[in-house]
């Protein structure tokens, strides 16, 4: 089995404040056969908190869970791991209304 390909949008410096990490499936893309994983780095657990209520909310999102991510390994299933970073302005750490699921 091929090891997981991984992507980290975090610059040097938010690897080193930006640690901990809200980690899911998307389960919309295994319909195709393929198996991501996405983190999303964020700086405090608050962040962390307010980005796990926004993923849950994603009905396509499932598996979630806070985690730091220096220590986390994806499953060898999971095909890509890509991390996303979490700032201020994020959708996620809005009021919960605004970022209702809206197809």
């Amino acid at each position: 089995m091929k090891p997981t390909l991984k992507t980290d949008d975090r610059t040097t410096q938010q690897m080193a404040t930006h640690t901990l990490g809200v980690v899911c499936r998307d389960n919309a893309m295994i319909r195709w056969g393929f198996s991501p994983r996405y983190g999303w780095a964020c700086k405090t657990y608050d962040h962390a908190s307010k980005t796990y209520d926004w993923l849950k909310s994603q009905k396509e999102m499932e598996r979630l869970m806070i985690v730091r991510l220096d220590k986390y390994i994806p499953p060898r299933t999971d095909k890509a791991f890509h991390i996303y970073v979490i700032d201020e302005n994020h959708v996620a750490l809005q009021e919960v209304d605004e970022y209702k699921y809206n197809p």
